[in-house]
């Protein structure tokens, strides 16, 4: 059975019209070969365990992004991007978020468990098993572009933040302000049964009126999160109505 998710989208200039052939063939799970063999492991968004501390989303080149531990937030807002390391020598896991340093004492593909540097504490951490969250958790904030006129920002134009549940929020905002229509859309995400691939379906709806409280559908297809562990190189490839590929353009 599908969960179905929802992005609120202010509409500027995403709208159908053909894009171009994408043939990129990457992966959608590969890991930077660049990285050392030893810190591959935590790539990934890693789940805090305890009550206090950040959840992180750590890319396979080297950044990370911390998410403020809040269980009964309803959104995905990031405190902080930085940069990430970890050294085999030492089992330091350090970031340049604040003071965020760990001795790993214990680890695996799924756990790792560390000390903190700072208040000597023992955190542990699961990894995210939801594709979507992850999905969720790496385009927070993040701005996509096809072409210098034609921006999408995943996250609240005055936020930058995405809903967890029904009400998923990405602003649309071009450098032309001609092709700004006001009007408010949404575009639905449905998560698969499986959904390993990054890919999901959606369904365009708009909003005719801003003072409008219907919507109807204008199109449908399958938007995929193309290098989904990079923050340089991942691209967003939607299908059917909408028919274009983004790049990232900042994390």
């Amino acid at each position: 059975m599908s969960v179905i998710l929802s992005l609120a989208l202010y509409l500027c200039a995403f709208t159908a019209c053909g894009g171009d052939d994408d043939d990129d063939s990457s992966s959608t799970s590969s890991v930077d070969d660049n990285l050392p063999d030893e810190a591959k492991s935590y790539v990934g968004f890693w789940i805090n365990q305890g009550n206090k501390g950040y959840d992180w989303l750590f890319t396979s080149d080297g950044v990370a992004k911390a998410f403020p531990y809040d269980r009964s937030s309803s959104e995905f807002s990031d405190e902080g991007v930085g940069y990430w390391t970890y050294n085999s020598d030492t089992n330091i896991l350090a970031t340049t978020i604040g003071s965020w340093q760990w001795q790993v004492t214990l680890t695996n593909d799924d756990v790792w468990t560390g000390v903190s540097l700072s208040s000597e504490t023992v955190q542990t951490f699961n990894r995210e098993e939801s594709s979507m969250y992850y999905f969720l958790a790496f385009v927070s904030g993040t701005s996509w572009e096809e072409s210098s006129d034609s921006t999408l920002i995943l996250g609240s134009c005055s936020t930058k933040k995405i809903a967890k549940s029904s009400s998923l929020e990405a602003a649309v905002i071009s450098s032309s302000s001609t092709i700004n229509t006001g009007n408010t859309s949404y575009l639905f995400i449905s998560e698969d049964d499986d959904d390993t691939d990054y890919t999901f379906t959606y369904s365009l709806r708009r909003v005719p009126y801003k003072s409008s409280y219907y919507s109807v559908v204008v199109g449908t297809g399958t938007v995929t999160l193309k290098n989904p562990t990079s923050s340089t190189s991942a691209k967003l490839v939607f299908t059917g109505y909408l028919d274009k590929t983004l790049s990232i353009t900042s994390f």
